[in-house]
């Protein structure tokens, strides 16, 4: 199996501490190559630790979107009312997402997802499902 490579969108807890980790562990499984964080404190820890150039290192989503796709998933750790707009965008330009729960707390959201019929997203309801991402 190669090595998948990896952006995070959201580097506080969950996305630093539990997917971030993760790959740290597991390195020859999961490489993180850019990351979304709005906290710069929080952006630049995650890219130190992970060897992530500040090129790859983003204020917004919105950055990372607009650059051509250029990793094999992302993964979505924000907060949960934030979650539909960077799964859209990521689904759109037809990364594979790991997505935290809930997809949104908007059922018209969720009809989006459903209707769109995206053959790319997973959601995540455990920490432990992130080996689930390696499945792909």
């Amino acid at each position: 199996m190669s090595k998948i490579r990896v952006a995070l969108i959201g580097a506080g807890q969950r996305g630093k501490d539990i997917y971030g980790n993760y790959a740290l562990l597991h390195p020859e499984n999961i490489e993180f190559v850019a990351v979304a964080e709005p906290n710069k404190l929080k952006r630049e820890e995650f890219c130190k630790k992970h060897n992530i150039s500040d090129e790859w290192a983003f204020e917004s989503y919105e950055e990372l979107f607009s650059k051509d796709k250029f990793c094999d998933a992302v993964i979505i750790a924000t907060p949960d009312n934030t979650h539909f707009v960077p799964a859209k965008l990521a689904l759109e330009k037809q990364y594979h997402i790991l997505l935290e729960k809930p997809m949104s707390n908007r059922p018209e959201e969720v009809a989006v997802f459903v209707n769109r019929n995206f053959p790319h997203i997973l959601l995540q309801n455990s920490s432990s499902w992130i080996k689930k991402l390696l499945l792909f």
